[in-house]
């Protein structure tokens, strides 16, 4: 039977912590207080400490208290190459049963170097500093037998905690061989609570960390979903005895759950620096009513799983933070700009793979039809990824539907993603894939989907840098989309205007085509860059919209010009150049087609400009719109034939027209003429 036990073990050691000699003094006698302490208020008669050396190579007791016996006691030390099992049972759990009424070491022959004839029941928890083990708090029953309960065994990490504190307060470290892998951590914690509780539902999220047990991908990220955008949920432990009788702020949490066939569940927040980060939750089919001590060692956990996190987040930070705060600061000076949506789609990808880290991605996005499309493919064969988002539309576009936050799956094969998909990452050696969506006012219009051969974990501060990236990606893609679709209007508007101009000018009203195809080859010919190539295509279609104003009895005038006329006519072109200036994808075709009425010799107009003053793409359209105004019928003259037009432009070079230009140009009117 167990000795009596005092029942405010909470108060105990509150009291314990702000005791001067856990902080003062020598830190010897600081942890025979704790040992005092602890030994009166779980009724054991001794409490060991032991610390590994800051080689690792020994494992040594620094200090014991054993009721009835005053100042120190002998110092023991067990070499750890003696003890690796011993030493990997106490990393994987929360605490370890050693010996109990049973009389039967558990695990076996692991911590026989600890057991002397006199121990009856032993319970054994780790002391974590710096987020790393740094040594055992063995609580030791000596006279009678005894069987650890849940409240003995909550006190005793409580005790842990403690004790870890004061070994930092006296400049201990942990060692750093023994930091714990995060995701093993929460792997080996969730077993131990759900055997502890003989459950097989739970989960444990670390921000995107997930650790689950018994529920399907589906049901994780439906779980995630609304657990993030629960306050209650967020703010304090949620006991849910039974989910028919639910309701507050956790009512749709519970109706996901219900359809997952959860009948109660218990959610702790994990919390560091007063941001809540994550969560310990489990949960059963059945109706339960949970056990303080229950609720107990779930909240212990949360505060463990916070403490040991976050002091390995902060030695991560030191090594990884500048780094991917200098790729995000690359990334979003490459994505603040305006771009049309094609070389956004290519932009965002580029910058996530870089900021992600991934091996491989790709992006989905949600087109208006609610049809699934993938314009950007990294690291993957492009025909196969687009097969399968051809043949799975409708799963992804479900999934995508349902993301609102960036999800981990450590295991690709237990993703929500497509199972063909899976079998195919799976061929390619994809270990774990991360959906990172892309979400504009609370619509998510995409994901960048990415896929890793290691497993790569961010802390919550990498974290909140990735969260400003997928706001800077979504925020470029919707600027993007609406840059065209304005670009797309404003354009159809100019065209419209501009063949108004040809039909009022000329009776062919191909005009500005015939121009735009002559005036792309001639570019090609001269090997200009084909970004300018196209430049030169839109300024052709578009050359004849700043003359909207000229009247058309102007326009179509037989004779000369006055003064007058002439001027609006030479205004034309800045009148052009202003028409364009709201698109600012066009402001290379508006400065041609300010400048294309310029001479060679600098006697055009509007800038008087000359030789290399004059951009290449108005040299280029000046030569192919005087020859196709010559070769078209105007009302105020006949067509002149094209053999007739080349020669007045080659009669015209070095004058009005760039020789270069002209010499090229020679070459492709003449193909057209044969």
């Amino acid at each position: 039977m167990s000795p009596k036990i005092s029942k405010n073990r909470t108060n105990a050691i509150k009291k314990l912590a702000n005791d001067p000699a856990l902080s003062v003094g020598d830190l010897e006698t600081a942890l025979r207080k704790i040992g005092q302490v602890c030994a009166h208020t779980l009724g054991v008669e001794e409490v060991a400490i032991w610390q590994f050396s800051q080689n690792g190579e020994n494992l040594t007791c620094i200090a014991t208290h054993r009721a009835g016996r005053k100042g120190p006691v002998k110092v023991k030390q067990v070499r750890t190459q003696q003890i690796k099992n011993y030493i990997n049972a106490i990393q994987n759990g929360l605490y370890m049963v050693v010996l109990d009424s049973s009389q039967k070491i558990k695990p076996s022959k692991m911590a026989d170097e600890f057991m002397r004839q006199e121990i009856k029941a032993s319970l054994h928890v780790p002391i974590y500093v710096n987020g790393a083990l740094n040594g055992v708090v063995q609580f030791n029953q000596l006279k009678v037998q005894r069987d650890w309960s849940l409240t003995d065994r909550v006190f005793a990490c409580e005790a842990a905690d403690l004790t870890a504190d004061t070994l930092r307060n006296f400049g201990t470290k942990g060692i750093e061989k023994y930091t714990p892998d995060i995701r093993d951590m929460l792997d080996h914690t969730l077993n131990h609570v759900l055997s502890e509780l003989d459950l097989e539902y739970g989960m444990i999220r670390l921000d995107e960390i997930p650790v689950v047990r018994g529920y399907s991908p589906e049901a994780e990220m439906e779980f995630v979903n609304q657990y993030r955008t629960s306050r209650e949920l967020a703010e304090q432990t949620v006991i849910i005895r039974d989910v028919n009788q639910a309701a507050g702020g956790s009512k749709k949490l519970v109706d996901a759950l219900k359809s997952a066939g959860i009948h109660s569940f218990i959610t702790a927040p994990i919390v560091i620096d007063m941001n809540q980060i994550g969560c310990v939750h489990i949960a059963s089919h059945t109706t339960m009513d949970w056990k303080p001590e229950a609720v107990s060692l779930l909240e212990w956990t949360t505060r463990h799983i916070a403490r040991v996190v976050d002091e390995i987040w902060s030695r991560q930070d030191n090594l990884t933070l500048s780094r991917l705060i200098q790729r995000f600061q690359n990334s979003v000076q490459n994505l603040n700009r305006m771009m049309k949506f094609d070389e956004a789609i290519k932009a965002v990808g580029k910058s996530a793979t870089d900021v992600l880290e991934t091996d491989m991605a790709f992006i989905v996005l949600r087109n208006p039809d609610n049809t699934i499309s993938c314009p950007w493919i990294s690291g993957l064969n492009s025909g196969t990824i687009n097969r399968i988002v051809d043949t799975e539309g409708a799963s992804i576009e479900s999934i995508l539907r349902r993301s609102k936050t960036p999800v981990l799956f450590p295991d690709v094969r237990k993703s929500v993603l497509p199972a063909s998909l899976q079998r195919h990452l799976t061929e390619k050696k994809v270990r774990s894939t991360r959906i990172f969506p892309l979400v504009y006012e609370e619509q998510t219009m995409g994901a960048v989907v990415g896929f890793y051969k290691q497993t790569r974990l961010f802390t919550r501060n990498e974290r909140s840098v990735l969260s400003l990236f997928a706001n800077t990606a979504s925020l470029t893609l919707q600027n993007a989309w609406m840059y065209d679709q304005v670009e797309q209007g404003y354009l159809g508007l100019a065209l419209a205007l501009a063949h108004a101009e040809d039909a009022r000018e000329v009776t062919l009203a191909d005009s500005s085509m015939r121009s735009a195809k002559l005036a792309e080859e001639t570019a090609r010919a001269l090997k200009i860059p084909e970004e300018d190539v196209m430049s030169i295509h839109w300024a052709a279609l578009l050359h004849d919209i700043g003359k909207k104003d000229i009247p058309e009895n102007i326009l179509q005038k037989s004779g000369p010009l006055n003064e007058n006329e002439w001027e609006m006519v030479r205004l034309s072109p800045a009148t052009g150049e202003k028409m364009l200036e709201p698109v600012p994808h066009l402001h290379g075709v508006a400065k041609i087609i300010r400048n294309f009425h310029e001479h060679f010799d600098g006697s055009g107009y509007p800038d008087r400009l000359k030789g290399d003053q004059i951009p290449i793409g108005a040299k280029v359209l000046a030569v192919t719109d005087a020859y196709t105004s010559m070769i078209d019928k105007r009302a105020y003259r006949a067509s002149r034939p094209p053999q007739e037009a080349l020669l007045e432009i080659q009669r015209d070079s070095g004058k009005h027209f760039d020789p270069v230009v002209v010499d090229a140009f020679k070459n492709v009117a003449a193909k057209y003429m044969s």
